[in-house]
């Protein structure tokens, strides 16, 4: 089976972000942290470069996305019913 996962990040205030997990259209959880958009240099998507996380995702990978702007709830539900 195939999932449509989607993460965004998207800054509030000076120093804080918050980053929501969207699991086939639907919103399934959020957090609120103390960084940035700016500091995620280096990420990877699945995992790590050098491994550190053991339950990191194990899984193939197909049409992935990177864009410029945070995408909204209905976006994500449009992009999840339609655009498949």
């Amino acid at each position: 089976d195939w999932h449509h996962i989607v993460v965004t990040c998207e800054e509030f205030g000076e120093y804080d972000v918050i980053c929501r997990l969207y699991v086939d259209g639907q919103l399934i959880d959020s957090i609120e942290s103390g960084w940035t958009e700016s500091s995620c240099q280096g990420m990877f998507i699945g995992g790590t470069k050098n491994g550190e996380y053991p339950n990191a995702i194990s899984a193939k990978y197909d049409e992935v996305r990177i864009y410029g702007c945070t995408l909204s709830a209905s976006e994500i539900y449009y992009l999840y019913n339609n655009c498949l």
